[in-house]
């Protein structure tokens, strides 16, 4: 009687602790691991499913990370998740291209965690849309220097005659006056400066007929 219930105690202790979770630190990259099927233990977890991968903390170290246990894998997602958008946000934030590929990493990592909060899914569309501000950004700063590089080949090729010459010149006469046009915008765009033109004025329906 008391080796069976002995027996019981530790298979619901086994089954309780293969359902948790925890996270480790191991040279820079954080590691999920699942309880083992004993009554402690853990070993790291290789799911199918990449949001749950190794994430490379590139010296960010979360703390307390390897106290706590997670009792399901909603708790996990919630753990995860505040880990990833620490990590995502101050890169999307960044003027720098690479970086702000790191940060949509990230991003798109916190994506696909399914156990987030109500709260934690409002931060990640508000990091989405603010991801998208600095990302269009970046590449209105990347289109005006391909343009510019793009100009200066043409006019590159129509210092030394050759067939391409009539061409060449044909294409900056066309496109000098429409580009300094576009670079002006992106400027105003990249620096928020510069007079909106102004909104067009909604059609006035007919008034009453005048009273007789």
């Amino acid at each position: 009687m008391f080796l069976g219930l002995a027996a019981l105690a530790v298979y619901l202790l086994s089954e309780r602790n293969s359902q948790t979770f925890s996270l480790h630190v191991v040279e820079d990259t954080l590691v999920i691991h699942k309880g083992k099927f004993l009554p402690k233990g853990s070993k790291p977890w290789n799911p199918e499913n990449q949001a749950y991968a190794p994430v490379a903390l590139e010296g960010f170290w979360p703390a307390q990370v390897e106290t706590v246990q997670y009792k399901n894998i909603l708790e996990l997602d919630k753990a995860l998740f505040d880990i990833l958008e620490t990590l995502a946000r101050p890169r999307i934030l960044s003027e720098e291209a690479t970086r702000q590929e790191r940060g949509l990493y990230y991003l798109n990592r916190a994506e696909r965690l399914k156990g987030i909060s109500d709260e934690q899914q409002a931060l990640l569309k508000t990091l989405r849309a603010e991801a998208a501000f600095f990302l269009a950004r970046t590449r209105l700063a990347q289109a005006k220097l391909f343009l510019q590089e793009t100009v200066e080949q043409f006019r590159l090729a129509t210092q030394i005659p050759n067939k391409n010459t009539p061409l060449a010149g044909h294409a900056l006469l066309a496109l000098e006056p429409a580009l300094k046009l576009l670079h002006l915008a992106i400027e105003q765009a990249l620096l928020g400066t510069g007079e909106l033109p102004p909104a067009e004025e909604a059609p006035q329906g007919e008034g009453p007929p005048p009273s007789e």
